[in-house]
């Protein structure tokens, strides 16, 4: 505890309009996720969240970024149904969910 009066915040504390602009995309990602997590299920749902993500901020390498997001997103709901037996949701749709999504 301080007695002398608190410091004002910094001026740089909201990010420049690429730093925002990413924070909003970001967001933005994770709503459109959350939207259509019950429809198509985890497995497609987690899939495009990750390639948006990874895609989004930089094109190089993007065979490994492919790789990084199909492996993240059935490995994930992998370990969470076999491993950790937490279910997740799958897909509300006829067609995805008889191919196992």
């Amino acid at each position: 505890m301080s007695l002398r009066p608190a410091e004002g915040l910094p001026s740089d504390i909201v990010p420049e309009r690429g730093g925002l602009l990413r924070v909003v995309s970001v967001v933005f990602a994770l709503v459109v996720f959350a939207v259509l997590l019950e429809p198509i299920g985890f497995n497609l749902a987690m899939l495009g969240l990750l390639l948006f993500l990874l895609l989004a901020f930089g094109r190089e390498y993007l065979i490994l970024k492919i790789a990084i997001s199909i492996a993240g997103s059935f490995g994930v709901h992998y370990i969470f149904e076999r491993i950790l037996r937490v279910p997740l949701p799958y897909s509300s749709i006829g067609f995805l969910r008889s191919l196992g999504l």
